[in-house]
């Protein structure tokens, strides 16, 4: 008898479950992830133009290597990417 009216519970939650609600919130949720991922690309794609422009700009003034610098701007790229 127990286990019919734990089962009713479960069947009776379901089918009270505001779908709604949860549609929305998760709508949301999406939404946030997807403006937070397009604003980090943003940044992202601003910041490896500033480092690939001020490498280029110290390796002619300073008459650099170009393996050195390349090596060096590689370097600032992962610890920008991270």
């Amino acid at each position: 008898m127990e286990q019919i009216t734990q089962v009713d519970q479960i069947t009776d939650k379901i089918t009270n479950f505001d779908w709604t609600n949860f549609s929305i919130d998760a709508g949301l949720f999406i939404i946030k992830i997807i403006i937070i991922y397009v604003v980090y690309m943003i940044i992202r794609a601003i910041g490896m133009k500033l480092i690939h422009g001020s490498f280029e700009r110290y390796q002619r003034k300073n008459s650099v290597s170009a393996g050195s610098s390349k090596t060096l701007q590689n370097l600032v790229d992962s610890i920008f990417s991270y």
